[in-house]
């Protein structure tokens, strides 16, 4: 996974882009047993800009977040089982928010983005967006709002099954300016 951690002003405004070096994903072995990406693919050509919440200020996911990092302040366990964990209807409600980049310029392909990613799941996460940008990539073919699709890997025969949401504009809690596709969890 590429990955670049975003600062953001407010959830509205282009970020700027830090580098921040995340685990590859597997390839073609490289010189000291680093894998390299292959030409072509999704870790080459697409990044995953991941927004931690601290620096999405102005928003939910920064106020939880300086909740969460104080334990004289953090929620009691039943507190924290309701916080809205990977729910996709709003974003920057808690934790991390990602988001492809350079599916739209590669693929003419909507960018993807899932909302409110637990820090334990962030490099998890990514590997599912370089999945599903790979097989936009490899295949040519377009995700569609609606569609149901299975992830798969030959360690685990059937990772999860999702769908996915057009969010346009203005809607679900950001202010894209153009139509994004917002990965939904059915299983």
């Amino acid at each position: 996974m590429r990955a670049v951690t975003q600062r953001k002003t407010a959830p509205s405004k282009a970020p700027k882009k830090i580098s921040k070096k995340a685990a590859p994903k597997k390839s073609a072995p490289a010189r000291g047993g680093q894998r390299k990406a292959q030409p072509g693919s999704a870790e080459e050509l697409v990044q995953i800009n991941i927004t931690p919440p601290d620096l999405a200020s102005d928003t939910d996911a920064s106020r939880v977040d300086g909740l969460l990092a104080d334990r004289a302040s953090r929620p009691g366990p039943i507190a924290l089982s309701k916080l809205p964990w990977l729910r996709q209807n709003v974003a920057y409600r808690v934790g991390y928010h990602m988001m492809t980049h350079g599916l739209q310029e590669h693929a003419g392909h909507p960018e993807i983005e899932v909302c409110n990613v637990p820090g334990v799941l962030v490099r998890p996460m990514g590997t599912i967006l370089n999945q599903l940008a790979d097989y936009v990539l490899s295949t040519g073919k377009k995700l569609l709002p609606g569609q149901t699709m299975s992830l798969t890997s030959s360690e685990d025969p059937l990772l999860g099954v999702m769908s996915f949401r057009r969010i346009r504009p203005g809607q679900g809690g950001m202010d894209h300016e153009v139509d994004v596709l917002r990965l939904l969890f059915l299983r």
